[in-house]
């Protein structure tokens, strides 16, 4: 996989963007049981994760470890 253009908005961004935008307010995305509304946040939190562990290879290093999940990325990409 290439690693995004940090100059680029992840597609799953745009799509979050139009969804509030267009179908429903964003904090109806993240309501309890929204099941679509919690995938397309899910979604674009992902693609910024990409974004994120392409450009500063250090910190995929640090979180590509056995036993990560996805929110162990999620925490540390943002505390360094």
């Amino acid at each position: 996989m290439n690693a995004p253009n940090r100059n680029e908005v992840p597609q799953e961004v745009v799509e979050f963007t139009l969804n509030g935008q267009t179908v429903e307010a964003y904090d109806q995305m993240i309501g309890e049981g929204n099941k679509d509304g919690n995938a397309v946040v899910q979604a674009a939190i992902d693609g910024l994760l990409d974004q994120i562990m392409g450009d500063h290879p250090e910190i995929a290093r640090r979180v590509s470890r056995p036993g990560s999940t996805r929110a162990d990325e999620q925490v540390l990409a943002v505390i360094l």
